[in-house]
C-alpha cells in the first residue's frame, strides 16, 4: 500500500514539475521574444519601474541619442529629463512623467532631445505600461521617435509658403481654393490685401 501511494505522490509531483518546467519555458520563452522585438525596433525604447528608474535601453535609443544602455540603467527619470531634454520642454517631459507614474498612458509628446554630441533631435515620446497579473501598471515604457525628417520638411513647406507669399505681395497677385461640395473659400493674404481687407 505505501509503495503504491509513493509512486502515485511521486508520478503527481512529476506533473507538477513537468507543468511548471513547461511553464517556466514558455515564460521564458515569451520573455527573450519580448526581448528581441524591442532590440529590434527603430524606436528609442527605455524601459523604467513605476518610480522612474531606468532599467535597461534599446539599441536604437543608443543610435538616436549617443547614450548606451549601460550610462542609462540605473538612472532615475528626474536626472535623465535633466540630462537629455531640452531646458524649455523640462516642464513637459515632468509632466508626461507624472501622468505616466499613475499609471495613464502618455500619446506623442513633443520633446526636443540633446544628444551626446550636443545636437538637438525633435522626436515625439510616448509611455505605456507593463501590467502584472493582476492588471496593474508594473513597470513603464517609454518610446522616443524620431520626427528630424518630418519637421525638415515641415520647415521646407513652410519657407516655400512664406516665399510664395511674398511673391504675391510683389507682384500683387493672388490665388483662391473654393471646395464646391463644401462650398469653403480660402483666400491668400495678398488676395485679401487686392480688395483692402485684413488678411485672416
Amino acid at each position: 500500500g505505501r509503495a503504491v501511494a509513493r509512486a502515485i505522490r511521486y508520478a503527481i509531483d512529476r506533473k507538477k514539475t513537468e507543468e511548471a518546467l513547461r511553464r517556466s519555458e514558455a515564460a521564458y520563452t515569451a520573455a527573450r521574444v519580448s526581448v528581441e522585438t524591442v532590440n529590434a525596433m527603430a524606436v528609442g525604447v527605455v524601459l523604467s519601474d513605476m518610480q522612474g528608474n531606468v532599467i535597461s535601453a534599446n539599441p536604437s535609443f543608443e543610435k538616436l541619442t549617443g547614450y548606451t544602455d549601460g550610462e542609462m540603467t540605473g538612472k532615475h527619470a528626474e536626472v535623465l529629463m535633466r540630462e537629455i531634454v531640452q531646458p524649455a520642454d523640462l516642464p513637459r517631459a515632468r509632466e508626461a512623467f507624472l501622468q505616466a507614474q499613475a499609471g495613464r498612458p502618455v500619446n506623442s509628446v513633443p520633446l526636443t532631445l540633446i544628444a551626446k554630441g550636443g545636437h538637438r533631435i525633435p522626436l515625439l515620446a510616448s509611455v505605456s505600461h507593463v501590467l502584472d497579473a493582476a492588471g496593474r501598471p508594473s513597470a513603464m515604457v517609454l518610446t522616443l521617435s524620431d520626427v528630424s525628417d518630418l519637421k525638415r520638411a515641415e520647415d521646407k513647406l513652410q519657407r516655400s509658403q512664406d516665399t510664395l507669399a511674398r511673391a504675391q505681395q510683389i507682384a500683387h497677385i493672388g490665388n483662391w481654393d473654393w471646395n464646391i461640395v463644401t462650398n469653403d473659400l480660402a483666400w491668400s493674404d495678398e488676395i485679401f490685401r487686392i480688395f483692402g481687407l485684413t488678411p485672416q
